[in-house]
């Protein structure tokens, strides 16, 4: 007997199924943290400095109540073991690809009729970000009217 599992993956980084992290409070702040990381690291920043000045502004932004000043150094141990700088690289490299499909998405929105299911489809996206970007497209035609 086969057994089949399907596996829905989402994209949590900033900017994208804001839902969820509006909705999760410690996947927020999750959520600022990395973006803080990934920030610093494209200003030049060693990757030990980058971590260190990110978990400095989690605690200043008193994320999770406390927790970066209580846990400070279980997580800098944490993210010093589990870091991979390959996978962070192809991490770089899928979000452009991301990018990519979220523009085709647009595209699809804006010039054809085809249903957001399809388009999610084609664009290898979630229907709810497709969804996201038809309710986007809207407001931003409803104030270029106005």
């Amino acid at each position: 007997m086969k057994v089949f599992q399907k596996t829905t993956v989402i994209n949590i980084n900033k900017n994208h199924n804001e839902s969820l992290s509006k909705n999760c409070e410690p996947l927020y702040y999750y959520c600022e943290f990395v973006n803080q990381v990934k920030e610093n690291l494209s200003q030049g920043m060693t990757f030990d400095s980058a971590v260190n000045e990110a978990v400095d502004f989690a605690i200043k932004g008193d994320f999770l109540e406390g927790f970066f000043r209580e846990k400070r150094m279980k997580i800098l141990d944490d993210i010093y073991t589990e870091f991979d700088q390959e996978s962070y690289d192809e991490t770089l490299r899928n979000d452009g690809a991301y990018a990519a499909s979220i523009a085709n998405a647009k595209n699809f929105l804006k010039k054809s009729n085809l249903s957001s299911e399809m388009i999610a489809d084609c664009c290898s996206l979630p229907l709810e970000q497709v969804l996201a970007l038809k309710e986007e497209l809207t407001r931003e035609s409803v104030a270029v009217t106005n």
